[in-house]
């Protein structure tokens, strides 16, 4: 990295642009960088942050570079402030990420934070083999994730050693299905896994219908009655309060989209997706946990892809899977969807998560031991919210 480096607060100048200045980055940007989901975070009692880095290398042929981090700041009492970068920082390296991140910690603690939280969006092969002396192992029958799982040694190893410790996931694809959505819409369509065409042209005869609905106070409501009784006992959610603002945010911003999809004249499945520059998120999804309307979620899906293919992405995040490594484990809380999302295509992406860069041992010891506990329950009893 460059020699000289200084670090800001975003000027009015660079926040007017910040959406461009994050799809310039070195992975493309990603909507959890964005502006809107930033200031989103304001409802779940977030600060948001926009944070440049400049440097410029000694030798003075060299043009200087910026990077841009959207950072959120959470206060936590008596102990000063979380600084957490979401999909960040864009990196193409592992030890990029560690030299960013160091960067980064002096600036927070400057600024009151005693814990900075960092989440590439970067694989677990992809950061090993940035490092000098992984040699991935070959791949078998009988150990088809060898190179993932030597791979997380690799990088846990790696990271700890640099002082990161392994954080609490926090955004919902830290293990994803990416399926890539560009070229001719019917080839595509064809492309897809056996098991999803069969459904989206099994939903298509039996007449289950598919509209993209504005984000009314109506749809929201509905959307979010749909989702509620989809959780029922299996996963958590969000207020709705959350949710509404959310969908409206983004719908208001041009970015996002909610779909039904009707049987018989009852609606049994909704989703909410986005689009950032060139990739597109299946942000939320529920259906009637009645088998009613075969087929209805992956229609709805195709619908989703197609709207986000209009709007210029290649590359559809399904948002959400099991590891690949514990895909055909029943007992995790991601197998079902886990299911759903590989009908599409057969392949996990699993990144390498959020980790944990203290600035003050024995205030991480305090909040990793107790506080982030209690943090968690206080907002799940009080708040009703499961994240903190």
């Amino acid at each position: 990295m460059a020699d000289a480096v200084s670090i800001h607060f975003a000027t009015e100048p660079e926040l007017a642009r910040w959406d461009e200045l994050v799809r310039e980055q070195v992975d493309g940007g990603d909507v959890w960088r964005g502006r809107d989901y930033a200031e989103q975070k304001r409802a779940g009692h977030y600060v948001p942050h926009y944070v440049v880095v400049n440097g410029r290398s000694l030798d003075t042929e060299a043009e200087s570079w910026n990077l841009y981090l959207t950072v959120h700041e959470k206060s936590v009492p008596f102990l000063g402030s979380i600084w957490y970068l979401p999909k960040g920082p864009a990196a193409q390296s592992l030890a990029e990420v560690a030299w960013i991140t160091r960067v980064v910690a002096d600036f927070a603690k400057a600024h009151g934070a005693f814990l900075v939280k960092v989440e590439p969006r970067m694989t677990w092969l992809e950061a090993a083999e940035s490092l000098p002396d992984f040699v991935a192992p070959a791949i078998s029958a009988q150990q088809p994730y060898a190179a993932l799982q030597a791979a997380r040694v690799a990088v846990r190893s790696y990271l700890v050693d640099d002082g990161f410790r392994a954080g609490m996931s926090i955004l919902p694809n830290a293990s994803t299905v990416l399926l890539p959505i560009a070229g001719d819409e019917d080839a595509l369509l064809k492309g897809l896994g056996q098991k999803a065409r069969y459904a989206i042209n099994r939903a298509r005869r039996d007449g289950v219908s598919v509209e993209r609905v504005p984000a009314t106070d109506e749809n929201c409501e509905r959307m979010y009655a749909l989702l509620a009784h989809t959780a029922d006992g299996s996963f958590g959610i969000r207020p709705k309060s959350y949710y509404l603002s959310y969908w409206k945010r983004f719908s208001a911003a041009g970015t996002g989209q909610m779909f039904f999809a009707h049987f018989d004249g009852q609606l049994v499945a909704a989703a909410f997706a986005m689009v950032y520059g060139d990739r597109s998120t299946y942000k939320d999804g529920a259906s009637l946990r009645q088998k009613t309307g075969y087929g209805a979620s992956h229609l709805m899906q195709w619908e989703v892809i197609r709207w986000a293919r209009e709007r210029g992405s290649v590359l559809h995040d399904l948002c959400g899977a099991p590891p690949a490594d514990e895909q055909d484990d029943k007992h995790n809380q991601f197998y079902g969807i886990g299911l759903f999302k590989t009908s599409f295509i057969d392949e996990i992406t699993d990144y390498i998560r959020v980790w944990d860069y203290p600035l003050n041992a024995g205030k991480y010891r305090l909040w990793s031991t107790l506080i982030e506990k209690l943090a968690l329950r206080f907002s799940l009893w009080f708040r009703h919210d499961p994240f903190y």
